[in-house]
Parts: C-alpha cells; sequence; structure tokens
C-alpha cells in the first residue's frame, strides 16, 4: 500500500514520567549542569507520535515552547485534535523524518527521544544522536530511552516468536494480527504452567 506502518497500526503512546522535564532538570543540577530553568525552556521530541507526552507538559509549563515530530500522519492529526480542543498555543507538530531536523530548527533546552532508537535503522541512530549534539542550547540536556540487555531479553523472546510468526507477510496489520494470535495461543498453554516464562508471555499478550 506504500502508507506508513504506524498510520495502518497506530502506535499506542503513553505521557513519560521519566521524560517530564523538570525532572530532568533537577536531575541535571544533582549532576551539576545548571539546566534552563523549565517554565521558559524550549523542548524538542524526535518521533512524538500522538504527542501523549507533549500535550501534559505544555499544559503544566504554558511559558514554555514544545516542538514535535513524527511521521504518522494519523498520529499527529490526532494530537492536533487534543491541542485545539485544549486551546495549547505553545505547542508545535511537525510532520518530519528525523533524519530531516537539521541546524534550522534551532537550539533546544531539552531534547527528548523515547522508545525510538532501539527500534530504528542504524543511521537513524546515528542522527537522533547528532541533533541530541547539534541542537542542544549551551546549557541543554538530551533525555534518550532505549531497550538495553540483559533487562530487555526476556520481551525480546516474545518479539523473536512474534516476528517469525508474522514473517513473510507484508501487510502490517495482518503481520500484527498474525503476531497477536501467537501471543494469545501462547498465553492460553502457559496458562497451565506457572513460573516467570509463562508470566511474560501473559503480560506481553495484555500489552498487546
Amino acid at each position: 500500500s506504500g502508507a506508513y506502518p504506524y498510520d495502518l497500526v497506530p502506535f499506542r503512546s503513553t505521557s513519560v514520567p521519566g521524560a517530564t522535564v523538570r525532572r530532568i532538570e533537577v536531575l541535571a543540577r544533582l549532576f551539576g549542569l545548571i539546566a534552563a530553568p523549565t517554565a521558559h525552556a524550549r523542548v524538542l521530541e524526535l518521533g512524538c507520535g500522538s504527542a501523549a507526552n507533549l500535550i501534559p507538559l505544555a499544559l503544566a509549563h504554558p511559558g514554555a515552547r514544545f516542538i514535535g515530530c513524527d511521521l504518522s500522519r494519523s498520529a499527529l492529526g490526532s494530537a492536533q485534535r487534543l491541542i485545539d480542543g485544549l486551546g495549547l498555543t505553545n505547542v508545535e507538530l511537525r510532520h518530519v523524518d528525523i533524519c530531516d531536523v537539521d541546524d534550522g530548527w534551532g537550539a533546544f533546552d531539552y531534547v527528548l527521544c523515547h522508545d525510538v532508537f532501539s527500534w530504528v535503522a542504524p543511521t537513524v541512530r546515528q542522527k537522533i544522536l547528532s541533533v541530541e549534539k547539534r541542537n542542544l542550547a549551551p546549557r541543554g540536556v538530551g533525555y534518550l530511552f532505549y531497550d538495553a540487555l540483559p533487562g530487555w531479553r526476556l520481551h525480546g523472546l516474545a518479539r523473536d516468536m512474534m516476528r517469525y510468526h508474522a514473517a513473510g507477510l507484508s501487510d502490517p496489520r495482518q503481520a500484527v494480527d498474525q503476531a497477536r494470535r501467537m501471543l494469545a495461543m501462547g498465553a492460553a498453554v502457559q496458562d497451565q504452567s506457572p513460573g516467570p516464562y509463562a508470566d511474560l508471555l501473559r503480560e506481553e499478550y495484555f500489552r498487546f
């Protein structure tokens, strides 16, 4: 179909407590960096999705400026409707590839990137790191969340099973349906087997 996969299968985004700019400001100060005051900060989020993280921040800090970029038109459209309904004027959404963020975007006091780095190509990872370096103000702080081993190993098992079961399907919706059916079957089988592996499959099934 040529459509962007996250327009066909929306990603369920949420607010991220760890990416709260006030929290990041406090942590920076604890490590000896006098970060910009949150109240008037300029904040960029890479891969903002439906802006579920940016919108609460914009409500909490009306004097700050927030910009989010993403490739999903449906997610940005949903976010924009909510922004308009709330009457927020300090949030701007851009339908832009992360790789197209350049020096023309200006400097930011905070650059946020949550749950993107682990799932993109190496070239995009390098771009994220470049933005967190080149587009930060002199006292700017970058927030980068990624899944790391060994802690993520158990979740990776479920992911590998889903990818294997849906291999060969080009339609993202069909692939997701197949993956969910596999998780449902696995969870049902493991219902008779208590233990961490059974708990993992059940948890992944209810999450997805």
